[in-house]
């Protein structure tokens, strides 16, 4: 039997986070100074959440300043751009996740969630886990069914009305999902209206009205992102993230990705 929701309609067919990255460090370190965490304006597009053993950090985000305080975790939506100010010596622990569409557009944003909503007693063995290790690293399937229990614990503090729905508009959702999937495919205009089964008009209008953009501006988002998560979670090199999101070459993809973010894939990587 199908789960339902209290309309009898059911869930949202995927609404597993997709754990990017985890890790925990003292800052500032030796190998990292305190200056690389000071960012100015920098986005993501994926979804980042923080928890401090001790206070002395917090975020900045359109003119508020929200401190990293023990008490408190800190999410960072997608595509949030914000500042970091560090002002003592701190024991971090950061996650990057992923939901996918519709759940990674909703209007950027920080939230604190009060740590007495969130289920710490589950950290105690992957903060353990992380101490010395790697940013980069496997974790078991206990650990990793703890920290996924974690992070959806922290999104189900969202309220109802900050999360974008989806389209209604079957066809288009399936378009978006395969995009979303894909963003490395050609995606012409007329190809995306071919697979839809509509024609290129009716195309437009239904992505004005209900993405309020245009198709190749939503293909170049999702080819950002899926370039940050890989100049994120990857060594792979300029040139092959190029490749793997669909751009003729490095030059092409610096160029988009100066131009929507403001700097260079290379600023971006040194700054995860």
């Amino acid at each position: 039997m199908r789960a339902t929701n209290s309309q009898g309609a059911p869930p949202p067919a995927r609404l597993v986070p997709v754990l990017l990255k985890c890790g925990r460090a003292t800052i500032p370190n030796l190998t990292t100074p305190v200056d690389v965490w000071q960012w100015r304006g920098l986005q993501f597009p994926y979804w980042r959440i923080y928890w401090n053993r001790q206070p002395g950090f917090s975020v900045k985000h359109q003119g508020q300043v929200y401190p990293l305080d023990p008490e408190f975790v800190v999410v960072v939506t997608p595509n949030a751009s914000v500042e970091h100010s560090i002002s003592g010596t701190v024991d971090h622990f950061y996650v990057h996740v992923s939901l996918g569409y519709p759940w990674d557009r909703l209007a950027p944003q920080v939230r604190r969630i009060p740590v007495s909503e969130v289920p710490m007693h589950l950290l105690g063995d992957l903060l353990e886990h992380l101490s010395g290790q790697p940013s980069k690293h496997t974790l078991d399937t206990s650990l990793a069914w703890a920290l996924l229990a974690y992070v959806s614990s922290i999104l189900a503090n969202f309220p109802a009305e900050v999360w974008p729905k989806p389209s209604r508009d079957h066809l288009l959702d399936r378009l978006l999902s395969e995009i979303d999937a894909h963003p490395e495919r050609p995606w012409r205009t007329a190809d995306m209206a071919t697979h839809c089964n509509m024609s290129v008009n009716t195309l437009l209008r239904r992505f004005k009205k209900h993405l309020g953009d245009s198709p190749q501006h939503v293909v170049a988002d999702y080819r950002l992102q899926k370039a940050c998560r890989l100049l994120a979670q990857t060594n792979d090199s300029i040139d092959a993230i190029a490749e793997a999101c669909g751009y003729a070459n490095r030059y092409a993809f610096s160029r988009a990705f100066s131009r929507l973010r403001g700097h260079g894939p290379a600023a971006f990587r040194s700054s995860c």
